[in-house]
């Protein structure tokens, strides 16, 4: 597997913090925190980018999902940076941590 003209893109715009990761036989962009994971999936031939925030303990359980999202990087880079805020300093146990299924 290899990534799309549009992953590569949005990867190197993305930079170091995200890698790539076959998911459900799907190749992604991926960045792992504490005890969650951010995925984007999607983006092939102009389509649409879907971005799922996993919680991963003590279960894999998506917390939020956001689909849809335009080949916009710069939109795409600050939801990420929302997301990142929210999540990479959190462990699933922290008194803080979200516990309702946001989508968009």
């Amino acid at each position: 597997m290899k990534l799309t003209k549009s992953q590569k893109q949005l990867l190197d715009y993305l930079g170091k913090d995200f890698s790539t990761k076959v998911i459900d036989w799907e190749l992604c962009l991926y960045r792992k925190f504490i005890d969650y994971d951010v995925e984007i999936s999607g983006g092939y031939y102009r389509r649409p980018f879907n971005i799922y925030v996993w919680r991963i303990n003590p279960h894999n359980e998506i917390i939020e999902r956001h689909f849809k999202v335009p080949h916009n990087y710069e939109v795409i880079k600050n939801l990420l940076d929302d997301i990142s805020s929210r999540y990479q300093n959190l462990s699933s146990d922290s008194a803080n941590a979200p516990g309702e299924l946001c989508e968009s």
